[in-house]
């Protein structure tokens, strides 16, 4: 998927709407300028740390604000997963990739 500007500025208003919140105040609080949202409108991209910036203030993933993904929250179920892996024992870590494994070829 290529990256579409236009998507990213609409997402970004999409979720800042929906939880109350002006963009002005998103963009003084992720240190950006007046104009970031119009530069998005016109093709121009982000850094990569603006738009991180931007996401955790929505608290949504940069995947979806990209519109890779259309659940705005995936971020939370995979760093929840990471936290648990984390914490195994190896035993456990390999009885759990067993269990992927199992799922995985089950999809086919």
């Amino acid at each position: 998927m290529d990256f579409d500007s236009k998507i990213l500025a609409s997402r970004i208003r999409e979720v800042a709407k929906s939880k109350n919140i002006k963009l002005k105040d998103m963009l003084d609080a992720c240190d950006l300028g007046k104009n970031a949202m119009s530069h998005l409108d016109n093709g121009k991209s982000l850094a990569h740390d603006s738009l991180a910036k931007i996401a955790d203030y929505l608290d949504v993933s940069v995947d979806y604000l990209l519109g890779r993904t259309d659940d705005p929250q995936s971020h939370k179920v995979k760093n929840e997963l990471i936290d648990t892996v984390n914490q195994l024992t190896e035993d456990e870590a390999q009885k759990l990739l067993e269990y992927y494994q199992l799922l995985k070829s089950a999809r086919k």
